[in-house]
């Protein structure tokens, strides 16, 4: 599970933060904040509980009938993609890299309760 938090961390945070400051950033009337899925996972003891599933196959993913979607309230477009492979450092070691993509384009429902459009990323 460690592999997963390293797997799919990173992009939660940079969805839950970065988009929604922005979008909050141009809205004078209040919160554009998304409201993250109530569901998901802890990756292992002492971490943070992640809000993202995993579509795929079990056991390394959460089954095929997962929805992708980070979003409460959110109706739109979704694109998912897993990408792996091999990067080698500068000192020529050689690493396993698994990377989650996905995007995000729809309204949604923000955190103070309106609606708003709009188009994430997830890394």
């Amino acid at each position: 599970m460690r592999r997963l938090f390293v797997f799919f961390g990173a992009g939660a945070l940079a969805c839950a933060f970065g988009s929604a400051a922005a979008l909050a950033a141009g809205n004078p009337h209040g919160s554009a904040e998304p409201v993250p899925i109530a569901s998901g996972f802890v990756p292992f003891e002492g971490a943070p509980f992640i809000h993202v599933l995993v579509p795929g196959p079990p056991p390394s993913f959460f089954g095929n009938n997962v929805d992708p979607n980070v979003i409460t309230d959110f109706n739109g477009l979704t694109a998912l993609a897993y990408l792996g492979g091999t990067a080698t450092d500068g000192a020529g070691h050689e690493y396993f890299m698994q990377v989650d993509l996905r995007a995000y384009q729809g309204t949604y429902v923000s955190a103070d309760g309106t609606r708003h459009r709009g188009t994430f990323g997830f890394v």
